[in-house]
């Protein structure tokens, strides 16, 4: 049986967590040459694919659930770069979303996965 952790993006260490007055930043592994299954197919992309597009996850929103709504945005890409067939990218989230930010901050976290 395959475990349900295999198709996420797991949260990076969260000792990578800075915070400021108005927002925390953190890592996440955002995508990597792993194969992921969707329920359309399987989801791949290529090393070469991966390093040249990391840049464009910049400024990009954090959507609650990937719900394509102002409402569900969290939050933005800080930055985002290639590293050993994986975007890392950098998510800011201002503080007025404490509720999440407590969750995300919890060890362990309930939120597994981004």
């Amino acid at each position: 049986m395959e475990k349900l952790k295999d198709k996420f993006v797991y949260l990076s260490s969260l000792q990578s967590v800075v915070e400021t007055e108005n927002h925390i930043e953190f890592d996440v592994v955002a995508l990597s040459v792993t194969c992921v299954e969707r329920y359309y197919g399987k989801l791949c992309f290529t090393e070469s694919a991966l390093s040249k597009k990391a840049h464009t996850l910049i400024g990009k929103p954090i959507l609650l659930d990937h719900k394509w709504e102002v409402e569900k945005i969290v939050g933005v890409v800080a930055d985002a770069k290639y590293q050993d067939g994986k975007i890392i990218a950098k998510l800011r989230i201002p503080k007025k979303f404490e509720h999440l930010i407590e969750l995300i901050k919890l060890s362990p976290s309930p939120i597994q996965a981004v």
